[in-house]
């Protein structure tokens, strides 16, 4: 219906500028109008294997011709733009990188008294936030985990927060084969009142996606005061630069010595709560943002 509705507001206003922050459009526009399109990430092109099929052959079918009725292209990370520039060497020129803000609702609020009444966590905990889906890598990290349960002999559980998503029956598999991942804490969907705690509260953060377009789950755990450990892929190596613990491996062994030697390590939070906010704020963003209207 949107597609319809909005070409007939934007005329009927007499609007300049349209922008489509959801990465599909926008469609139907005079050629005055000038489209901004936001592009969040290029996994259903790049990594079709991860998304379903009918959400790959949707963007494969809109997209070009969506980059080459935008004016402008702005996207989330400069490894995004790369990308797109990539797939689509049409949009050299027209795109534009503005790293996205976090909110400031996001703070260090350790209370283990609520997190036992609340989600009844009682041990020490590293901690997973995102969907359940191929794309996140949490087989590996269920691997990676029982290496590291063996190996120092931990009583240190792991809990995931998030919805189950597409293309998820091996994680689910894989959690129910093996008696270790007893210690593996699934609490599904949990709302934003209760991130902050359960990011304050851990004793380490992994986020061991194998693509992102940005990546907000790691920034929200350092500035809740959390250590993070992630891979040096994708945009994760670019927003996470100078703050997170980088591993490099595919070999749940090793990574089972990087989540030990990342517990290990003594740091200050401060420093990356520091940083995130100077780097990531949706003031920025908004200053950004004006100056690329401004030049359409």
């Amino acid at each position: 219906m949107v597609f319809f509705a909005n070409p007939i507001i934007a005329i009927r206003n007499k609007i300049d500028i349209v922008v489509e922050p959801a990465h599909f459009g926008p469609f139907n526009l005079p050629k005055r109008i000038k489209r901004v399109t936001v592009i969040h990430d290029l996994t259903p092109i790049k990594f079709p294997k991860y998304h379903t099929l009918r959400g790959s052959f949707l963007q494969k079918l809109f997209l070009p011709g969506i980059v080459k009725r935008s004016d402008r292209l702005l996207t989330n990370s400069d490894w995004t733009k790369k990308d797109l520039i990539e797939v689509y060497p049409r949009s050299e020129g027209k795109s534009k990188t503005i790293h996205l803000g976090l909110s400031d609702k996001f703070v260090h609020v350790k209370n283990k008294e609520l997190l036992r009444s609340e989600h009844l966590i009682y041990r020490d905990y590293i901690l997973y936030v995102g969907t359940i889906e191929p794309r996140k890598n949490l087989t590996f990290l269920l691997k990676a985990f029982a290496e590291y349960k063996t190996k120092y002999e931990s009583e240190l559980q792991l809990v995931i927060v998030g919805k189950k998503g597409w293309k998820s029956e091996e994680f689910y598999d894989l959690l129910k084969s093996d008696s270790i991942y007893r210690d593996v804490r699934m609490l599904g969907f949990v709302p934003n009142s209760h991130l902050n705690l359960l990011y304050s509260g851990a004793s380490l953060f992994i986020y061991p996606s194998l693509y992102e377009g940005f990546g907000f789950p790691p920034l929200e755990a350092m500035v809740c005061g959390t250590k993070a450990l992630v891979p040096e892929n994708s945009s994760i190596s670019e927003v996470c630069e100078g703050m997170a613990y980088f591993y490099n491996t595919n070999d749940p062994k090793e990574m089972a010595e990087k989540i030990h030697s990342s517990l290990e390590d003594e740091f200050d939070p401060n420093v990356n709560i520091r940083k995130i906010r100077e780097k990531f704020s949706w003031d920025n963003y908004a200053v950004q943002f004006l100056e690329q209207m401004k030049e359409l």
